[in-house]
């Protein structure tokens, strides 16, 4: 079983298999240094035929890095699964432990359903410059912390 800020990348890999990509997102475009020399890791797997699979470790993320420790830096931080194709959910009634934010990013905005156990589900309020999702769309289904 995979748990932030217990698993290490080479748990992720064990449990998921080889990477379908591997990128440091702090060095964009450059080969992959390997886990440990990465800045900021990004592990992609592929899920099967619906789901993407995205893995970031507490040194992928800035915020994480600075209010963490540094004796955390190279565990899980989160799993994310994003839908191959698109995925309806403006009909969900997420339970009522469920928090609703909204977010506002560059290219699209959302709304953040989270249960306080590190369990989140981003829905489209708009479109995107990139794909065809629509509002109430799903973005993403992500579980870990959120520093």
């Amino acid at each position: 079983m995979l748990r932030p800020l217990v698993s290490t990348s080479a748990d992720v890999r064990r449990a998921l298999g080889t990477p379908t990509d591997e990128s440091d997102i702090a060095h964009y475009g450059e080969p992959y240094p390997g886990d440990d020399e990465a800045v900021a890791p990004v592990l992609t797997f592929d899920g099967g035929p619906d789901w993407e699979i995205l893995v970031y470790l507490v040194k992928s993320d800035a915020r994480a890095r600075e209010s963490l420790s540094e004796s955390v830096r190279d565990l899980l931080l989160s799993i994310d699964l994003l839908p191959k194709h698109r995925r309806p959910f403006a009909n969900v009634a997420f339970p009522a432990p469920f928090r609703k934010k909204y977010v506002v990013a560059a290219d699209a905005a959302w709304d953040e359903y989270s249960d306080g156990s590190g369990l989140l589900y981003q829905v489209y309020t708009t479109r995107t410059p990139y794909g065809d999702e629509e509002p109430g769309d799903l973005n993403r289904i992500s579980y870990g912390l959120r520093p």
